[in-house]
């Protein structure tokens, strides 16, 4: 490889992932600028039962659209492929795929949490939808500016919606619900001005070859995506029925002896002994989600740099394509070892700034979750190299494997030590997809893992987390030490790194 050549690869990589990082950060860091927020206007069982409806949202958007959005930036990419086709068939399918949805909203009243919310999820998948397939026109595009003015602008609306809706007009669930899918719709209509795409809609343009080709991408993603979901999303659907049967279910959790580990019986002792018994039902997933925001951190930069990633990878030359991931890999897992042992570290002190009093319980869940997005980054970027080959089946069966093993564990580990159990088995079962994915994409780009600093660094946060848990004496001590050796044992890398961008 030319040296003129890899630095323009790099060079490209980083200037799309900071012009990205200004859009996808603002609105995805909103999860934490709001964060305190909610938890102060809503109630616990509303914020949870907020929560639940979001998430099954998101688990019918994909449904509903067929991932189409997915087809329309890697087929978007390419230079040989009508654009206006491809943009016209991403919201052929949107549309289709929403009305499609509202004649089984009789289904969707059977469940309880949506019940009495029934237009206002369709409305919520619609809107999500379809500003998912005008963003990812224009990144696909190469709009990398306006799609980081749009995120900023998205972020702006959904506080400010936010704040009046559920302070102004007290409107609670309703609100929050609202406030997301109007930021969506005005986010897409910004868009659809801003970047002309009108006039890259019409039905006329779209080609059976090009749309058979899409659908045949995306159709597989639909049950990826649904297993991306089961693993992340399933531990609070499964904590609220397990959890939330009974009021004899805290108590009668609280004299179990620890099953696992003694770090986890000590955790949920501390738990239950709070007077508003996080461990039943919609309170127990409040809790769940608050522990949950804080690892978001490390998915959220991964995301970040993921966009960008996807767009570098798929236009860069095949034959240089192995030598370009190893080195990238290598400097994202130094980046994703360090930001997951400075979050365990900072566990305690991350919940309270960002949550009310009631809810500090949640950071004993954080070191375990932190764990599992770890090892969900890594697989991730491991499953860039099933979208480079259009090898779409097996990012559906690594997922599938993962989200089978996260229904068991949680099955088994739930009943047994509560919250800790749904934080453990998630864990574990993103360490199963990553481990998989590490061994199998060999296959088709056999990417380095420079193991002397990757294994120790992995034992050193693995320690870290057990140290949390555990509370031994002078335990900040050992946090601000392991830290310190983390960053130590990657600064070599990340200082090449950036010497080479520079």
């Amino acid at each position: 490889m030319s040296s003129s050549h890899s630095n323009n690869s790099y060079r490209k990589l980083v200037s799309t992932t900071l012009i990205l990082a200004v859009g996808s950060f603002s609105s995805k860091a909103l999860v934490f600028l709001l964060m305190p927020f909610y938890t102060r206007v809503l109630s616990q069982t509303e914020y949870g039962a907020a929560n639940l409806i979001t998430q099954a949202c998101n688990l019918l958007m994909p449904l509903a659209s067929a991932g189409i959005a997915n087809s329309v930036i890697r087929f978007g990419l390419n230079k040989n492929v009508n654009k206006k086709g491809v943009f016209s068939m991403g919201l052929a399918t949107v549309l289709s795929g929403s009305l499609l949805l509202a004649c089984f909203s009789p289904l969707l009243r059977r469940m309880s949490f949506i019940d009495g919310y029934t237009l206002l999820t369709l409305a919520y998948v619609l809107a999500s939808a379809l500003h998912s397939v005008c963003a990812q026109f224009v990144q696909a595009r190469k709009y990398t500016k306006l799609f980081a003015l749009d995120g900023v602008l998205r972020t702006l609306l959904t506080i400010g919606l936010n704040i009046l809706l559920l302070v102004a007009f007290d409107l609670g669930v309703t609100g929050y619900l609202l406030a997301t899918i109007l930021s969506d719709l005005l986010s897409t209509l910004f868009l659809w001005r801003v970047a002309s795409l009108s006039r890259y809609f019409s039905l006329s343009a779209i080609d059976k070859g090009v749309a058979f080709t899409m659908l045949r991408y995306s159709i597989p993603l639909i049950p990826t995506m649904i297993c991306v979901w089961v693993v992340s999303m399933s531990d609070q659907y499964m904590l609220e029925y397990m959890l939330g049967k009974s009021g004899e279910a805290a108590g009668w959790l609280i004299n179990q002896p620890p099953r696992l580990l003694n770090a986890a019986g000590k955790a949920l002792k501390a738990g239950w002994s709070l007077p508003e018994a996080h461990s039943m039902g919609s309170a127990a997933v409040a809790v769940y989600v608050i522990s949950n925001k804080i690892p978001h951190i490390l998915s959220i930069v991964a995301s970040i740099f993921g966009d960008a990633w996807q767009i570098s990878i798929v236009t860069e030359d095949p034959k240089k394509q192995q030598r370009f991931f190893s080195n990238v890999f290598s400097t994202y897992q130094c980046i994703a070892l360090v930001g997951a042992s400075g979050l365990i570290m900072t566990s305690k002190l991350m919940v309270r700034l960002l949550a009310a009093p009631s809810y500090y319980v949640a950071w004993r869940y954080i070191p375990l979750l932190v764990l599992g997005s770890l090892c969900s980054c890594l697989a991730t970027f491991l499953g860039s190299i099933y979208m480079v080959e259009r090898q779409s089946v097996y990012t559906l069966l690594t997922t599938l494997l993962s989200a089978g093993a996260n229904i068991g564990m949680n099955l088994l580990l739930i009943p047994r030590v509560g919250i800790m159990g749904a934080a453990l088995s998630t864990f574990l079962s993103y360490l199963l997809m990553f481990l998989v994915r590490g061994v199998h994409t060999r296959r088709f780009i056999p990417v380095r893992w420079h193991l002397a600093k990757f294994l120790p660094g992995s034992a050193l946060v693995l320690a870290q987390a057990w140290l949390m848990l555990a509370e031994p004496p002078l335990w900040p001590l050992w946090q601000i030490l392991i830290f310190l050796s983390v960053a130590a044992l990657n600064f070599k890398e990340l200082a090449r790194s950036l010497f080479r961008l520079l």
